[in-house]
């Protein structure tokens, strides 16, 4: 089969004809979208200068054990209205991240394998009765990307670009000291656009 790599990833030739029955505008708009984004980003990237991860982190963090229970994290998140949740240990000890979509996999997970809904496997994931409460380190994520004070603003936009992850913890010798979240990096590129472009 050949594939056409101009349009991002490999397109199907029967898909290149699909598009064209639907319009081929459509289908070059979406290539033309992700280009002019990663321009968008480059710039961005450029204009915060020698803005580092220390510059923009979050430093008041809301952290859990990873023993903590899957009620109290969804008791978190409902409370501070968080994507991300950091998982410490002694000493700020980083573990991991909890996001919202780690609770939602872990439920979707349990309603296909219980065969039973969405809301009643919620409900029985985050039951605090249970005989085998699920915890942090159950279902945290531990492979994400990491930062560290010292990372530069444009070493941090292309780990969130791509909507895997809300939020980017920044360790100092594998301690937690900080989190970039979404928020954040757009609070930044906010300021630095307002600034003057240097000459």
């Amino acid at each position: 089969m050949l594939h056409f790599r101009s349009f991002g990833p490999a397109v199907a030739r029967s898909s290149l004809r699909e598009a064209l029955r639907a319009g081929l505008g459509a289908f070059v708009g979406l290539g033309l979208a992700r280009l002019i984004g990663a321009a968008e980003l480059r710039v961005a990237a450029h204009r915060a200068g020698p803005t580092t991860a220390a510059d923009v982190m979050s430093r008041n963090l809301v952290t859990v054990a990873p023993d903590a229970g899957l009620a109290e994290i969804a008791d978190l998140f409902r409370r501070y209205r968080f994507t991300a949740l950091p998982v410490v240990g002694a000493e700020n000890r980083f573990f991991g991240v909890i996001f919202q979509l780690h609770l939602i996999d872990r439920a979707r997970a349990d309603a296909l394998r219980l065969d039973r809904g969405f809301g009643p496997a919620m409900r029985r994931l985050i039951e605090r009765d249970r005989d085998r409460p699920v915890r942090a380190a159950d279902i945290m994520g531990v492979a994400g990307p990491r930062a560290v004070p010292e990372t530069p603003l444009a070493a941090l936009l292309p780990m969130m670009a791509d909507g895997a992850v809300d939020a980017v913890p920044v360790l100092d010798p594998g301690r937690l000291v900080g989190i970039v979240t979404r928020t954040d990096l757009v609070a930044a590129l906010a300021r630095s656009s307002l600034e003057p472009a240097p000459d």
